[in-house]
């Protein structure tokens, strides 16, 4: 009989006396005394070939093929056994029997799901295919009795209707992990590793090492209710379950070294034994309860804030008809308050240098001096310095007519340098080095400006650096910047009036002149017959 049979007829050939699947050496896993043998991690198939008609094939060793699926058609194969050559199977009389993964391992299947066998004979010589008998054989329930391979030394175990109560397994007798002489209810050798809380009612450690209770989150022990010490030495002792501290409790455990705390009136002071000593606060001139220093005369060099300043920082100094605090707003900003009514005055060797009277007026009985030097001479042209590399020259710009104003401004100081058509305001950076800071085109403070200005007039407001443009063309600008005091040529200003050569009256030529007075910045126009003074 040939063996390679046409489809038809190979589908019609049956695998009788339904395969036998018997996972091996469970060594009785329901009931028994003990799992002593080691566990065979195989599968027992048993079957017969018959033609079409029912007769059994001719005796020989045929190449087979076995495959496990997840399955009934198509899906993912998970498992090949090839047997061929010496592997081949033993057919008598249509009968055979194999041990699946005796070939290739089933060690790495997970049997924790449904699986299909499919099975290909491939004749008795050379393999020849004929392909995957249908349909595939699932797997009965003892090839998923596989995972019985990691139970191990139970004494007995007992099922139980009711498995979705708190009772999963029940043990007769004692539970050994890791040794086979547990000594109690559970036995453990070695470390156990607990991912979620352990409940007992009673832990008693019998033990000679140390016990180590690791810290979860800040809390390395938690005790709810009384917690009971046999005994405890060192700064905190323990003596039939009560706690206390020695008789003192030293500075180098976080206590005093005295065995009284201060009475009223009285302070600890650091002594030179690094230790402390009561004393009065009547001998330091604070008066005991009052919060107040009585002191003819106060050293404060040493007195700081120990955190950042803040709101809460105050430093105040007499009563509050004339007192005064040194207060801060929480944002930086430190304010110096005089309560009384008469004026703040800061004097030199006696001599007032600086003053501010109730109404905000700021009276200086000297000059203010802004980078002030000491030049070698006192006279003539030698106690002159000049800045600017040459004569007209301020950058690139050579030939220049006049400087139109001077200003300082962040502590730099700057000069509007005046030429027809083609006025700058320059910043010295030092040495001969001036740097322009308005549009890189001449005559312009920012590149929007349509026409040329002759000349600049500045000053300082409101922490900005403000210019006033001058040209014929009634196009006069104010302008105010707060970034030129590191900026380079370009647009570095902003247009204040609402068009250019409008300050009230529209057709100004240019700003003659600008000072800020009583918290306003005052404005000077220029214009034939028309002009003005505004006030910004």
């Amino acid at each position: 009989m040939a063996w390679f049979l046409p489809n038809f007829l190979r589908k019609a050939l049956a695998l009788v006396a339904a395969a036998c699947f018997v996972a091996l050496s469970l060594g009785g896993f329901l009931g028994a005394d003990r799992a002593s043998a080691a566990f065979t991690a195989q599968i027992n198939y048993q079957g017969k070939l018959a033609d079409s008609g029912g007769a059994a094939v001719a005796d020989g060793d045929y190449n087979m093929r076995f495959k496990l699926y997840d399955a009934a058609s198509n899906g993912t194969l998970l498992w090949t056994e090839t047997r061929t050559s010496a592997d081949k199977v033993t057919v008598t009389s249509g009968l055979f029997s194999v041990q699946l993964g005796s070939v290739n391992t089933l060690a790495g299947v997970d049997f924790n799901q449904p699986l299909w066998l499919s099975v290909e004979i491939g004749g008795t010589g050379t393999p020849g295919w004929d392909g995957e008998m249908s349909p595939r054989k699932p797997m009965g329930a003892s090839p998923a009795a596989m995972v019985a391979g990691t139970a191990y030394a139970l004494d007995a175990v007992y099922s139980t209707s009711t498995y979705a109560t708190s009772t999963r397994v029940y043990v007769s007798g004692g539970l050994g992990v890791g040794t086979t002489s547990a000594g109690a209810t559970l036995g453990v050798a070695g470390a156990g590793l607990f991912s979620g809380a352990v409940t007992a009612s009673s832990f008693v450690s019998n033990g000679t090492s140390a016990s180590t209770l690791p810290y979860a989150s800040t809390t390395a022990l938690s005790v709810s209710g009384s917690a009971y010490l046999g005994s405890l030495t060192g700064p905190l002792q323990a003596v039939n379950g009560l706690v206390s501290a020695t008789s003192t409790l030293s500075v180098a455990y976080g206590g005093t070294g005295l065995s009284s705390a201060p009475a009223y009136g009285q302070v600890l002071v650091g002594n030179a034994s690094g230790g402390y000593t009561l004393t009065a606060t009547s001998s330091l001139g604070i008066a005991g309860g009052g919060g107040s220093v009585a002191a003819d005369s106060l050293d404060f060099s040493d007195i700081k804030d120990t955190t950042a300043l803040d709101a809460s920082t105050v430093v105040g100094f007499g009563a509050s008809s004339y007192g005064l605090t040194f207060t801060n707003d929480g944002s930086g900003n430190e304010t110096h308050n005089l309560t009384s009514t008469g004026d703040f005055v800061i004097q030199d060797n006696g001599s007032t240098v600086f003053s501010v009277d109730d109404s905000g007026k700021i009276t200086a009985d000297n000059h203010f001096f802004i980078g002030a030097q000491t030049n070698s001479a006192s006279t003539g042209d030698a106690a002159y310095t000049i800045l600017n590399s040459a004569a007209g020259t301020f950058g690139a710009q050579t030939a220049r007519d006049k400087i139109s104003s001077i200003a300082v401004y962040e502590g730099k100081l700057f000069v509007a340098v005046a030429e027809t058509d083609a006025a700058g305001i320059y910043r010295w950076d030092g040495g001969t080095t001036w740097t322009l800071v308005t549009s890189s085109t001449l005559g312009r403070v920012i590149s929007g400006d349509a026409t040329d200005a002759d000349a600049f007039v500045m000053t300082v407001f409101n922490g900005e650096l403000w210019v006033g443009s001058q040209n014929g063309a009634a196009t006069a600008g104010v302008y105010r910047s707060s970034t030129v005091d590191t900026a380079s040529a370009g647009d570095n200003f902003t247009l204040v009036n609402s068009a250019r050569g409008t300050i009230n009256a529209t057709a100004q030529t240019g700003i003659s002149d600008m000072v800020v007075y009583n918290g306003n910045l005052i404005v000077a126009t220029q214009k034939a017959n028309s002009a003005e003074i505004a006030r910004y």
